[in-house]
């Protein structure tokens, strides 16, 4: 009997070393500039040695960042929600702050990320000023027909309704203010002609991203949590630091000012969340009320996930986790709590949510989701053409992990393999599936895939695999020393890449 807690302690003991070795092989990989990772066929991001930026923004990643790591974990070892919540929110404005003038360019990077790329939704949504909803209800012939640009034919309209939004934004109650931002978009004549967007998004995008972390504290709760004042905390713990982790995670510090980072990953929590709590939620068993929240909160779900795919078809695989969810907390409900109803009623109340909500798009602004979603990946898979789909298949894996990082990767697949080997845990456990679901369902995403660029399209996946990777409660001096081991994967790869 006094083995098995000797053995636990060693296989525990063991955990850092392994994740500190994975971080330093990472940190080797990168600085080496990506030996042999680079003449993978279109491999897409391309090392690029660029060194850093202003000393005073690294100066401020390096103490303000952990600093911030240690009030939101001691906030949550506290049992303070809303500390934590607060402390998880400065850290990711600090972090997505501070890496904009890191870069070699500095502020002007900001420019350059609204030059090229995904920042042709700014010009056309400038251009469409007074006629957004007619070019939403005709979004699919003029896609086809270009009209819309190079982007717009591989989104639903939705992605082109958001840039709309923000460039009203910036004409509208951000008009007059965030002058130093004005200044800097008159510098470059291409970015100059969509100012108002300019300033929204810069504006917007990095609250966005930061305002992820206080939903992922909510969810950590529910998700590692339990009805008990110490299953409460313990829940917490993990979700304070499943955010930590996310927050200091490269991909989404470096990857940053596309919808990919600053809004499926917020799609993905609010989908999640009343689910999660949908399934949590108490009152006497089989009462009317009870059933009329669950499916209210099901619902809900529904509603944020039909919007978010009218956003962006990348958050489809979101519907796995939904799906997930009941099945895990259904395993861990007593048979007298009737948890199979209770996933049943969650389930059907996401599908009217989700049926709900496009019915109405399609009435209202004529989405076609089928026909657009086709048109989509055609234009998507000619776009790809050059990119080897088979071999991407298990490389898109690989790309995804570096960008996430290594250590975080491999906490992941430390917690899945833990839990394959105790599989009973999830009777009584909720969170026990959770890392095995994570890792399958990144498998299934990559088989499907086939292609390069995941880091930045499955964005909303580090958020995922950060509150999988986490237990109840989660060790404070651990989640610090792996939140700046990943502060200092990013710096090296922010001074290793072109953007």
């Amino acid at each position: 009997m006094s083995q098995a807690p000797t053995q636990r302690a060693r296989v525990g003991a063991a955990l850092p070393l392994l994740l500190g070795a994975l971080c330093l092989a990472q940190l080797v990989l990168v600085a080496a500039g990506l030996p042999l990772v680079r003449t993978i066929p279109a491999w897409f991001y391309a090392p690029r040695p660029r060194g850093l930026g202003a000393a005073w923004a690294m100066a401020g990643v390096c103490v303000l960042g952990p600093w911030l790591v240690a009030v939101t974990v001691r906030a949550a070892r506290a049992g303070s929600m809303a500390r934590t919540c607060l402390a998880a929110l400065a850290l990711g404005l600090l972090t997505q702050a501070l890496f904009v003038p890191l870069d070699a360019e500095r502020m002007e990077s900001l420019l350059t990320r609204h030059e090229g790329g995904h920042a042709e939704f700014h010009t056309t949504a400038r251009a469409r000023r007074g006629a957004v909803l007619s070019t939403l209800r005709h979004y699919d012939e003029q896609a086809a027909s270009g009209e819309l640009g190079a982007f717009p034919p591989s989104k639903p309209p939705g992605a082109l309704a958001v840039y709309a939004a923000l460039d009203a934004l910036g004409r509208g109650p951000l008009a007059g203010h965030l002058q130093p931002l004005r200044t800097l978009a008159r510098e470059r004549p291409r970015v100059a002609s969509i100012e108002d967007g300019f300033v929204a998004a810069s504006f917007g995008f990095p609250l966005f991203t930061a305002l992820l972390l206080p939903l992922m504290v909510a969810l950590g709760v529910r998700l590692h949590g339990g009805d008990s004042p110490v299953e409460r905390q313990a829940g917490l713990q993990a979700g304070a630091a499943a955010a930590v982790l996310a927050a200091t995670s490269p991909a989404m510090l470096l990857i940053t000012y596309h919808l990919d980072g600053a809004l499926y990953p917020l799609f993905a929590m609010l989908t999640l969340i009343p689910v999660s709590s949908a399934m949590r939620v108490h009152g006497p068993s089989g009462g009317a009320a009870l059933s009329a929240r669950v499916l209210a909160l099901g619902t809900l779900g529904g509603v944020v996930f039909g919007v978010g795919l009218y956003v962006s078809y990348s958050l489809l695989p979101v519907l796995g986790l939904v799906l997930g969810v009941p099945l895990a907390f259904g395993l861990a409900t007593p048979h007298r709590a009737r948890p199979l109803r209770r996933a049943a009623l969650v389930l059907l109340g996401f599908a009217l949510g989700a049926l709900g909500v496009t019915a109405l798009l399609a009435w209202t602004v004529a989405f076609h989701p089928v026909e657009r979603f086709v048109a989509a990946m055609a234009y998507h898979a000619r776009w790809k053409a050059g990119v080897p789909s088979g071999p991407w298949r298990g490389w898109a894996l690989l790309e995804w992990a570096l960008y996430a990082g290594f250590p975080l990767v491999g906490l992941l697949l430390w917690r899945a393999a833990a839990s394959l080997a105790r599989l009973r845990d999830a009777r009584r456990i909720a969170s026990t599936l959770l890392p095995v679901g994570a890792v399958a369902l990144l498998l299934v995403m990559s088989a499907l895939s086939g292609t390069n660029e995941v880091a930045r399209m499955w964005l909303f996946m580090v958020p995922v695999a950060a509150l999988a990777a986490v237990s109840a409660p989660f060790d404070s001096r651990r989640v610090s020393a792996l939140a700046a081991g990943q502060l200092l994967l990013a710096l090296v790869m922010k001074a290793n890449q072109v953007w």
